[in-house]
């Protein structure tokens, strides 16, 4: 081959550069070159080239992964570092990786630095790295690195785990195996790989001998887990609890079965050999202790002995320790009594041969011994024993029940095995049997005790019940002075429930010091002298009360005559005393309440006579304050409406004060609730101390002027005293007030009585009085009635007959206003016009104030609204008129929250504008009008009162009277008489009261509405051409004005129409023209009536459509119009256009008829 030529060359170094660079960059791992400032010779001792290494090597050249591995983004960051500054030569690890370097001759594979990146944070590496020699000097270093921090860090945290593991492994108290699983195809073994030394010691092996040997070589594998649940542990990350029996070390084991990792897993076994023998011994002792303790409780409970030893063989064989017991009691050897448990039928038997053939030899050995006599093998005598083949194969105990010396029976038990191997179960056995005899001797020691006490008990009942017997209260006292013992009697004195709480205790203990010193003195005295005190009469007080005793006090004396006590004999006199202190205040009473009486009797006749309301109840205060021990009172009477109470009376009380209490709210209730709260005295008084004084907290009070002196049983200036007046049926109707007290005692059920006497005389009178003046109203509202009734029946004939002439009138000026006439004609037909329409409003208003309108259009409706209303139509004339003439008028609205009634708007809002008109008028220099509604009952009240001049009882009563009235020639007199008919005709009641001087309260009350009434169906009007033409109208009327009249008119408005002066006519003229669509005719007609006429004509033909033309106009019953067919109905005068109008409704009728007519017969088809 020729020599290459530079080009080639170049060409060559470029592409050798290219991969290189290429091999930088796209490299895994750090690549890197170390360069010496100078070359070094590679004879150099070790530790100055490593000093030269350290202080003139640096980087020449490296990849970007390199220039990462150290914290920086590009390589020209790190190029150029010296190599101090990367590889920490502090870290002898680092001296070490260079002297490895050197001696490995420069070429050193997987050396491990450790170096620092930028921030100062620790890594290791791994290198490979290669000298570069020139002249036997060393100029450089390549090499590649890669980070190993992650891996050395977790091979030393995997080796820390492996530590602490085998120290775990070997130092854990259980067993641990950790074997490998070997699967075979029905069954799994496993392979030991290694076990700690606890594991040893239980199975007493060498670890040498077992490791690599299988399980199943010294182990049963059928009593390993199943390869199922082996493979479920592996598959499914759990453990298996197991428990297995090594025969050949008799060893119980409790084994964990666990997953490792792969096939590998860990037996954790626990040696529970013994914890087996000691469960199964505290079995045993725990069923033995339970007998023990169910025994004891038998012992302690039952007192009887034959229960008690069938209780105890029963539990003895409870716990099947044992397999039968039964005990035998004796005297003197000879069986007495037998109880048995577990034999069964055997049990009769063995009753019938211990009472005929006495103890069997084991039980007489046993009790003479006395000791616990223990039998597996039979004795001699058991071939002769009637027992014997019943106690073959079984370890017999046979035990005497002795105390002191003295056996009571002997208690055997019979088991299948020997169950006292153990000492303390013997013990225990030992000790029950201790217990059991015991129990006998207590029991006999009870019997005996029993019958002393019986005979004990019954001499103490005997002295007892003589003492408790003996009316007189008997006491036993020590020389102490202490109670020793005490009869019934004496325990009720001293305030005791039982005799036995006084003994130990002395009469301080129970009485007053000063009179229990006076007679420990005395009693003492008894005790030293030896001298009995008789018959002494006593005070004594006990808990507040006082009793007078007649006393004996005698010493008692024991054999050597020494006083060592006395006996108090006491009879109580207190009945007999006071019974004498009582007749003497009986006397005293009856005479203090004769003269109260006398004096109520005498002021009761006297004002009895009295007819003036204000002198009456003036006079009844006085006498009230006269015969009681107060000064000051106030009479008064509840009411409905506020404030709810009207002042009878008073006395004692400032009038500028009684003003106040006048207009002060207070009603029945808030007095009934001051019953509940305060101290009831006789039989409907209430006293309320200053101390209760809050339950006064919203009233108007006004406390008694005097001053008492403080003390229990005093008069407070704040207390009060109520009595209540009541009706025939209890129900309070109102009170009397009394304070300032005479005597300065509180009041009692004997001072309040007399007060109460006089409270029921006037109940009774303002109840008779109240009848009186209801009789006195309900006459003068009868008169009133029939006077306005016939009045009414004269006004509505009257109002008939110029209804009549009123509609010639009106219709003959509408009709000749309907031609072209000259200007001035027509102009006095107007005036025509209006004057008859002013006649019939004054016939109608003649209708309202007889009442005798009965044209009811009611809905329900709020009267607040209706009175609300009123106020604002009324607004000018108390408001603006009032103001320009320098007056005020305070209109006061007290409305409160009613419930519905039914009526007419407007005719309910005249009442209200005439009543509250009326209080204006009376009001010439303004004043205030107060509106106040409320419900009482089942009735609404409205009340409107005035501050006006009022009225004299003689106007009073004629303020309803038509056509009278105060006002002169600006009042009509009609407006109190419409109203009354109006609140008449809404089953209302309307009631005036007045005074001169203190101005008027009008009082309207209406029933509540009782369910909403129909609405009124609205009104139609129709214009224009008829809805469906009307063939022939016939009109009927037997005066020819009103005939002529409504002819003419139908006939302009181009009816076809035929006339008949009567119903006979009538008749006799529609059956000739069947064609008559409509008739019009007079309700008051000779021969047959309109009503008549209209039934019969109903009979020809049903969808005739009839309208009556009456002078009596809204006088008509609605009720009596729909029972005889009419379908409308005109009242005289009637104009022209209401003609035309009905005239237009009749042509609908028609064609409601004929269409309803039509889908009937469609309907039959």
């Amino acid at each position: 081959m020729g020599k290459k030529s530079a080009k080639q060359l170049e060409k060559e170094y470029n592409e050798l550069l290219k991969k290189y660079n290429s091999l930088l960059e796209n490299s895994a791992e750090g690549i890197w070159c170390f360069e010496l400032e100078e070359p070094l010779p590679i004879d150099t001792p070790e530790d100055e080239m490593i000093r030269v290494f350290l202080e003139k090597g640096f980087l020449s050249e490296c990849n970007n992964i390199m220039a990462k591995m150290y914290g920086f983004e590009e390589k020209e960051e790190i190029i150029g570092a010296k190599l101090h500054e990367l590889l920490t030569p502090d870290d002898p690890r680092n001296i070490e990786y260079l002297r490895a370097f050197i001696r490995s001759g420069f070429k050193l594979i997987n050396g491990e630095s450790y170096e620092k990146d930028k921030e100062g944070n620790l890594h290791i590496f791994l290198n490979n790295l290669v000298g570069e020699i020139e002249n036997g000097k060393i100029a450089r270093a390549w090499g590649t690195q890669r980070e190993i921090t992650e891996l050395r860090a977790k091979e030393k945290a995997l080796k820390e785990n492996e530590r602490k593991f085998r120290k775990l492994f070997e130092n854990v108290t259980e067993g641990q195996a950790i074997v490998k699983l070997i699967e075979e195809k029905e069954k799994a073994d496993f392979l030991v790989i290694d076990i700690n030394a606890t594991a040893e010691k239980i199975l007493r092996i060498n670890k040498k001998n077992l490791i690599g040997k299988r399980v199943s070589e010294f182990h049963n594998t059928e009593l390993l887990p199943k390869k199922q649940e082996i493979l479920w542990v592996r598959d499914k990350q759990g453990s298996l609890f197991f428990e297995a029996y090594l025969p050949r070390l008799q060893k119980h084991l409790t084994i964990n079965l666990f997953h490792i990792f792969e096939d590998l897993f860990c037996f954790a076994f626990h040696d529970v050999t013994e914890n087996r023998k000691i469960i199964k011994k505290n079995v045993f002792l725990n069923k033995l202790l339970k007998a023990i303790r169910n025994v004891n409780q038998a012992i302690a409970k039952e007192k009887d002995k034959e229960e008690l030893i069938k209780s105890i063989c029963e539990y003895l064989t409870e716990t099947r320790i044992f397999k039968r017991a039964w005990i035998v009691l004796v005297e003197d050897n000879i069986p007495v009594s037998y109880a048995a448990h577990g034999w069964g039928k055997l049990t009769s038997y063995l009753e019938k041969n211990i009472f005929n053939q006495g103890l069997t030899a084991c039980m007489q050995k046993a009790s003479e011994k006395k000791i616990l006599l223990q039998i597996k093998s039979p004795m001699e005598t058991c071939n002769k024993c009637y027992m014997r083949r019943y106690c073959k194969g079984y370890y017999l105990y046979c035990y005497p029940l002795k105390y002191n010396d003295k056996v009571y029976g002997i208690l055997q038990v019979s088991s299948t095995k020997n169950i006292f191997t153990e000492k303390e179960y013997k013990e225990l056995f030992l000790e029950v049997g201790m217990d059991i005899s015991y129990s006998m001797h207590a029991l006999e020691e009870e019997e005996k005790r029993k019958e002393t006490e019986e005979k004990l008990r019954y001499e103490m009942e005997l002295l007892q019940i003589l003492m408790d017997n003996i009316p007189d209260a008997i006491a036993f006292k020590d020389k102490n002075l202490e109670y020793v013992r005490i009869n019934k009697a004496q325990a009720e004195l001293l305030g005791l429930d039982n005799p036995a709480q006084a003994i130990g205790k002395t009469d301080l203990d129970f009485l007053q010091e000063e009179h229990a010193k006076k007679i420990i003195a005395e009693e003492k005295e008894i005790i030293t002298t030896g001298k009995p005190i008789f018959d002494k009469i006593e005070e004594v007080e006990t808990e507040g009360k006082v009793h007078w005793f007649s006393v004996s006090k005698v010493p008692i004396s024991s054999d050597s005559h020494n006083v060592i006590g006395i006996v108090v004999i006491s009879r109580d006199i207190t009945d007999r005393y006071v019974a004498t202190l009582k007749l003497q205040e009986s006397e005293r009473r009856i005479r203090n309440y004769s003269e109260q009486i006398e004096k109520f009797s005498k002021v009761s006749a006297d004002i009895l006579s009295i007819k003036d309301e204000k002198e009456f109840f003036r006079l009844v205060c006085n006498s009230i304050v006269e015969i009681s021990d107060f000064y000051r009172l106030l009479l008064y009477v509840f009411k409905d409406e506020p404030p709810y109470r009207e002042i009878l009376g008073h006395v004692g009380v400032d009038e500028e004060v009684l003003e106040k209490m006048k207009k002060a709210h207070v009603s029945k209730e808030m007095l009934e609730k001051v019953f509940e709260k305060g101290i009831r005295l006789g039989k409907q008084s209430c006293y309320l101390p200053h101390t209760m004084k809050e339950v006064l907290e919203n009233f108007p009070v006004d406390y008694g002027k005097r001053q008492y002196k403080p003390g229990e049983g005093r008069w407070h200036r704040e207390d009060n005293l109520f009595v209540a007046l009541l009706d025939k049926e209890g129900k309070m109707i109102g009170m009397i007030s009394l304070d300032d007290s005479k005597s300065g005692l509180v009041p009692t059920d004997e001072t309040v009585g007399p007060i109460e006497i006089f409270a029921n005389f006037i109940s009774q009178v303002i109840i008779m009085r109240r009848l009186e003046k209801e009789t006195q109203q309900m006459q003068e509202s009868l008169a009133h009635f029939e006077k306005i009734r016939a009045l009414g029946e004269m006004a509505g004939g009257v109002a008939h007959d110029f209804n009549n002439v009123l509609s010639a009138i009106l219709g003959r000026a509408q009709i000749l206003r309907r031609f072209n006439l000259p200007p001035e004609v027509d102009q006095g037909l107007e005036l025509i016009e209006k004057a008859a329409l002013d006649g019939a409003e004054t016939v109608r208003r003649i209708q309202d104030f007889t009442r005798l309108r009965k044209d009811k259009h009611f809905t329900t409706l709020n009267i607040n609204d209706v009175v609300s209303d009123a106020v604002r139509y009324l607004k000018a004339k108390w408001k603006d008129e009032a103001e320009e003439k320098g007056l005020y008028f305070n209109i006061v609205k007290n409305f409160g929250e009613i419930p519905l009634v039914e009526g007419n708007p407007s005719e309910l809002r005249e009442v209200f504008t005439n009543i509250i008109s009326n209080a204006i008028d009376a009001m010439p220099e303004g004043g205030d009008i107060i509106i106040n509604t409320f419900t009482q009952g089942d009735e609404v009240v409205i009340s409107i009162k005035d501050t006006g001049v009022g009225m004299s009882e003689e106007v009073t009563k004629r303020v309803f009277d038509p056509f009278f009235t105060t006002k002169g020639v600006k009042g009509s007199g009609l407006g109190m008489s419409i109203s009354y008919g109006i609140v008449s005709r809404h089953n209302g009641k309307i009631e005036v009261k007045s005074k001169l001087g203190e101005g008027t309260e009008v009082t309207t009350t209406f029933p509540v509405a009782r369910a909403a009434p129909p609405e009124a169906k609205e009104k139609k009007e129709f214009t224009g051409k008829q809805i469906t033409p009307i063939n022939k109208i016939l009109v009927v009327d037997d005066e020819e004005g009103p005939r002529s009249l409504l002819y003419d008119i139908l006939k302009l408005l181009h009816y076809n129409v035929v006339t008949a002066k009567d119903g006979t006519e009538a008749l006799e003229v529609f059956r000739k023209n069947p064609d008559i669509d409509v008739v019009f005719t007079d309700l008051g007609m000779p021969r047959i009536s309109g009503w008549e006429l209209s039934d019969e004509l109903r009979k020809l033909k049903n969808e005739l459509v009839i309208v009556l033309i009456t002078g009596w106009g809204s006088q008509m019953d609605e009720k009596k119009i729909k029972e005889h067919g009419i379908d409308k109905v005109i009242s005289k005068p009637f104009e022209f256009k209401e003609i035309q109008q009905i005239a237009l409704e009749c042509s609908l009728i028609k064609k409601e008829r004929l269409t309803r007519n039509e889908n009937k017969i469609k309907g039959n088809d």
